[in-house]
């Protein structure tokens, strides 16, 4: 997602605002995903490692509803 973060800004730059819708539903997905199998595992490793990429993908997120 971070990777794809920099496309979307220039796709942003050139316009295309149905790129950048796409990749904040497909964000939402993701997190929501991340919630739902987070929910499933009971082994503390696991668990924890989908909490840390959680916190990171909805820092990544907030920056993208408030920048683009």
């Amino acid at each position: 997602m971070v990777e794809q973060l920099g496309f979307i800004v220039l796709a942003k730059g050139k316009g295309h605002t149905l790129k950048v819708a796409a990749y904040k539903k497909s964000f939402e997905n993701l997190l929501k995903t991340i919630e739902h199998v987070r929910k499933e595992y009971t082994e503390p490793d696991r668990k924890r490692d989908l909490d840390i990429i959680h916190k990171k993908a909805t820092y990544l997120y907030e920056f993208v509803k408030s920048t683009l």
